[in-house]
């Protein structure tokens, strides 16, 4: 929209402009037209300068008009506010206004005599433009001079609320600095062109190791030592979550009205990627995103770097997969391809490196094996910090050398216990065909025998039916696979179901003489079983043995894989395809998951959560009500003891002191979480392969067929290994969280214990104490508060009486925790400045290139420079005016 700063000059200007209109009209009627025949002889020759004298008289005229229009709006400094389309469109129809004002003042001025109605018509349409140039500038006028601008024209203090990009993506070098450099210089500046008394902002966008406030610092020189401390961070950077803040920091210091709020970013793609909803962007009114990225940059990083099953034994080596990319155009020396330096560390000891040849545009995969010299106990898992650094030859290959290194922490075991239920347990017997269900995957998971007991062996595996199940052995299992039992046993059902509650894996496999209908009616129980579905009576298709003619098999459809347990890093998505392709299943059980079932399942357990999240708030008022007042236990209160230990067991080695049940969460997002999936399909009616569903803490994954009776061929297929994979990822999941990503919330369990302290050492070296806090309503635990640095975090604890802090003789225990930074940080590609006003499409915000000043004025003000323009324009104007009528004298000489 087009505004001024004094708008009674431009409407003072239109009305002036009538000026020389009615002098030309007056000047015509000076004269009186006298019939003399003596001229007659000169009529001939007038009539053929007419048309350059009514040429000369509408040239005259109209830059007349103008000078005298365009001389106002200089007085009047005008702008634009909004958008360039609204003030395009302003312009048009403000334009058509005068432009209908000139056309018809001119058309009235060369008519002639006898032209009565046209020049009727004329005059109308002239008074009308000029009524609607009027009105239409003072339409403006009532809306470009709110108590905002007014103060901020006579140079008033402001708020100003600078958002500064601190992300990762932020580092890309250049001969000049860093992206984050520039943005902060180009604050600075920002911040000493403020009026004085202004207060200033400081939010960095993806957030700090130092604590930043949203209150205003009142001084210039407070403001400049907050700019200061904002460091690049390997954090990702949320732009609506940063407008939020900005938006709350805007509702500080009340006494001044005037806001300005400055984005400084680089404009990657991705943090623009969930968008920024109008209304906020309506009320930031004002807001300027400045793009400090000045050309597209050359990167080369880490995108991936993992332990291939997750699980690493000192028995056997194990394979390390990283994948390497590089992005941007061409380097400088034109090659289409560079060689970067792979290097292998393992707890900062270099033990392997690799040289990969890499193209712009290019992903590589690297695989490194190595077996890890460590001692590794049963009942606590040992860990080493592996880290991967890639370094470019060239260094203009690679701007962006904050993403060059990943580390992960690798858990270390030995004799994992993993319990094999089948038909025949320990009564299994080769000689008589007794061959267990869970005999392939035993010898798959524990090659050696189980009875070699001079070694420590990744899995330890435990071969028993289910009624030999008992609490002790579920006690220190890190895995339970059920496969090929006939019927469940009553007994056991309540034990397993406690002990996926508690975080425990639970595998259950068809196969042997598995019977749905006994298992639906013991196992099922309304949900609250081992089932992670219903099952249907009657199987899909059947063995060889049972076919009556013919027998028709069916396959598993990989497209329906998704899943990770199926997705093997580095393998071809079709090589793995084809295993299944050539892979015959002859019998499978039903699962019914249709749309019924599972609203009803749905609505029970959102029944029961809501059941059990009333009854854990009374539970944990009474205990603490017992704990004030010291009172006994009645009868009542051991019932609800009874109930408690039901609701949150906590018999399992493993278990994580967390409450399984998080009553912050409403109890039908609870529900929602419990609902099963399907993992894989059937190429048959799309019928499940595998059904997953989580209970409490656990998972409960079932295959509905089995895998080494003749309900299929699995057991010579190398489809077999990925339930390898599976197990090994399940078991993977009952071991501590040690791999986070950069900003997100670190907490662990610890016990509380005056004897002793905590304390954490950040990647820069610098220790802080850490303080047990309840990190929950029933359980504490140490936080680490904004990891927002990539690297490899220490949580120490040691005596409390020690005086020797950090001292290796005092510590007790010590936990590596690897924090990396987001992918999507590395990805430099950038939307451009005018895609980024489309998208988000608000007259009141501003995108701002790397060269264009920051305006105190805000965002909605543009082309401030515009009376300059018109200024010249009015020169010419009258300059155009004096070669006109010189013209004629001109030709004389």
């Amino acid at each position: 929209m087009l505004s001024f700063d004094a708008s009674s000059f431009a409407i003072a200007g239109a009305i002036a402009a009538a000026g020389p209109i009615i002098i030309h009209l007056l000047n015509r009627r000076r004269f009186r037209t006298v019939s003399w025949a003596a001229m007659d002889f000169l009529r001939e020759a007038l009539e053929r300068n007419r048309r350059i004298l009514h040429v000369r008289d509408i040239i005259l005229l109209a830059l007349r008009i103008l000078a005298v229009v365009l001389f106002g709006l200089v007085l009047a400094r005008p702008f634009f506010k909004g958008t360039a389309s609204g003030a395009l469109w302003h312009g048009v129809l403000l334009g058509f206004c005068l432009l209908v004002t000139f056309g018809s003042a001119i058309a009235l001025v060369t008519s002639g005599a006898r032209q009565g109605r046209a020049k009727l018509t004329a005059g109308g349409l002239c008074l009308a433009g000029l009524l609607g140039s009027v009105f239409g500038l003072a339409g403006i006028a009532r809306q470009s001079s709110p108590a905002r601008d007014t103060a901020a024209n006579a140079r008033a203090p402001v708020h100003a609320v600078l958002v500064i990009d601190n992300s990762r993506s932020m580092g890309v070098e250049s001969l000049g600095g860093t992206l984050l450099d520039r943005a902060k210089g180009k604050a600075a500046e920002f911040i000493d062109s403020l009026p004085p008394e202004s207060r200033i902002t400081m939010i960095p966008l993806a957030g700090s190791e130092d604590p930043f406030t949203l209150d205003a610092y009142r001084n210039k020189e407070d403001s400049r030592r907050a700019l200061d401390r904002v460091k690049l961070v390997d954090a990702e950077g949320n732009v609506r979550v940063g407008l939020e803040q900005a938006e709350q920091a805007c509702q500080q210091a009340a006494d001044l009205p005037t806001k300005r709020v400055v984005l400084l970013t680089d404009l990657q793609a991705n943090a623009w990627q969930s968008g920024v909803a109008p209304e906020q962007l309506q009320r930031l009114s004002g807001m300027q995103i400045v793009d400090v990225a000045t050309a597209s940059a050359n990167n080369v990083w880490v995108s991936r770097f993992h332990l291939e099953d997750g699980l690493a034994s000192a028995e056997v080596p194990c394979r390390l997969l990283a994948h390497v990319e590089a992005a941007g155009p061409k380097n400088e020396s034109g090659e289409k391809s560079f060689e970067v330096q792979v290097r292998l560390l393992i707890d900062g000891t270099e033990v392997a490196s690799q040289a990969v040849e890499l193209s712009p545009g290019q992903s590589r995969e690297i695989e490194f094996n190595h077996q890890f010299d460590v001692t590794a106990d049963p009942l606590k898992p040992g860990s080493v910090v592996a880290t991967l650094v890639v370094q470019s030859e060239l260094q203009s290959t690679d701007q962006l050398p904050s993403d060059n290194r990943q580390q992960i922490v690798i858990p270390i075991v030995a004799s994992l216990p993993v319990l094999f239920i089948d038909q025949y347990g320990d009564e299994e017997n080769l000689e008589k065909s007794r061959i267990g269900e869970t005999y392939a995957l035993r010898h798959l998971m524990a090659p050696r025998s189980s009875s070699d007991k001079s070694q420590r062996r990744l899995i330890h595996v435990e071969h028993l039916r289910l009624n030999q199940l008992t609490q002790e052995l579920l006690e220190t299992a890190r895995l339970v696979v059920i496969a090929g039992v006939e019927k469940p046993d009553e007994t056991a059902i309540p034990l397993l179901h406690d002990y996926v509650q508690q975080g425990g894996p639970l595998v259950i496999m068809a196969g042997g003489n598995f019977d749905p209908v006994a298992w639906q009616e013991r196992a099922w129980i309304d949900g609250r079983g081992i089932l992670p579905a219903m099952l249907d009576a009657k199987p899909l298709g059947v063995t060889p043995e049972e076919a009556p003619t013919q027998v028709q098999p069916f396959f598993a459809d990989f497209a329906s894989m998704q899943h990770d347990f199926f997705l093997v890093e580095g393998e071809d998505p079709q090589t793995l395809a084809s295993l299944f392709e050539v892979t015959p299943f002859f019998k499978a059980i039903r699962v019914d998951l249709n749309a019924a079932s599972l609203e009803a399942l749905l609505t029970a357990d959102t029944r029961r959560f809501a059941e059990d999240k009333a009854f854990l708030d009374h539970y944990v008022a009474r205990q603490l009500n017992q704990s004030a007042q010291s009172t006994s236990a009645s009868a009542r209160d051991a019932d609800e003891d009874r109930r408690f230990r039901a609701i949150e067991p906590a018999w399992w080695n493993w278990r994580s002191p967390l409450p399984l049940i998080d009553r912050s969460v409403n109890s039908n997002e609870l529900a929602k979480r419990s609902q099963p999936r399907i993992l894989a399909t059937f190429n048959k009616n799309q019928l499940p392969f595998s059904v997953e569903r989580r209970l409490g803490a656990g998972r409960i994954v079932m295959f509905t067929s089995g895998v080494t009776s003749n309900w299929n061929l699995l057991r010579g297929s190398g489809a077999m290994y990925l339930f390898h994979r599976a197990f090994c990822q399940l078991m993977e999941g009952t071991l501590a969280t040690r791999n986070y990503l950069a900003g997100q919330k670190i907490s662990l369990p610890v016990e509380r214990r005056a004897d002793v302290r905590f304390a954490v050492t950040r990647p820069s070296g610098v220790r802080e104490p850490l303080t047990v806090d309840a990190i929950s309503a029933d359980a504490s635990g140490v936080t680490i508060r904004r990891p927002v640095q990539a690297g490899t975090y220490f949580v120490v604890s040691e005596q409390a009486e020690s005086t020797a802090p950090g001292s290796a003789s005092n510590t007790l225990d010590y936990i590596p925790l690897a924090v990396n930074g987001a992918e999507q940080e590395s990805d430099l590609a950038a939307t451009t400045v005018p895609d980024l006003q489309q998208r988000l499409g608000h007259e009141h915000v501003r995108v701002l290139t790397a060269d264009e000043p920051i305006l105190v004025e805000g965002g909605t003000r543009r082309g401030q420079d515009l009376w300059k323009l018109f200024a010249w324009s009015v020169l010419g104007c009258l300059l155009l005016e004096q070669t006109v009528l010189a013209w004629p004298m001109l030709r004389k000489q």
